[in-house]
């Protein structure tokens, strides 16, 4: 999970810690999750904007083995945890 982020931005500070949690919960392995801090043009980091679409933030990327599976941006359409388990879904097949 790649999750790219400004600490400007309402909706990263209300998300993050909640997209934290629930890791901490399920017990995601913490070298899994790559957490990116961007400035408010998000070009800092230099290319992260371009390398990876970014628009808005919070932009919480499912990836797998290098394909991106599926995204969240600025917040939810369900949940934090549904949408998670959609994205995760095609991976874990019942």
């Amino acid at each position: 999970i790649l999750v790219v982020y400004g600490m400007w931005c309402s909706d990263s500070r209300r998300e993050l810690p909640h997209l934290l949690k629930v890791m901490d919960e399920v017990r995601f392995p913490s070298n899994q999750l790559t957490l990116i801090a961007v400035d408010r043009s998000m070009e800092i980091p230099p290319g992260v904007k371009q390398e990876y679409a970014i628009t808005n933030v919070p932009t919480i990327m499912v990836r797998y083995r290098g394909l991106e599976m599926g995204r969240i941006t600025e917040s939810p359409r369900t949940t934090l945890e549904g949408d998670l388990v959609n994205l995760l879904a095609p991976l874990f097949p019942q």
